[in-house]
């Protein structure tokens, strides 16, 4: 479905920012990225000193 709306370019559905209307900006990007990345290291080394 997501990629129905971006092919499509529904600008509500597309994540890519294929159509430009409302691309997010790079560095919004990078830093949920980098937030979702240290979540998941930082869970990871919960489960870990956990066992």
């Amino acid at each position: 479905m997501l990629w129905y709306g971006m092919v499509n370019h529904i600008s509500e559905l597309d994540f890519l920012g294929v159509t430009g209307e409302r691309a997010p900006a790079p560095a919004a990007v990078a830093g949920l990225a980098a937030a979702l990345d240290a979540a998941a290291l930082a869970l990871d080394a919960i489960r870990h000193t956990a066992r």
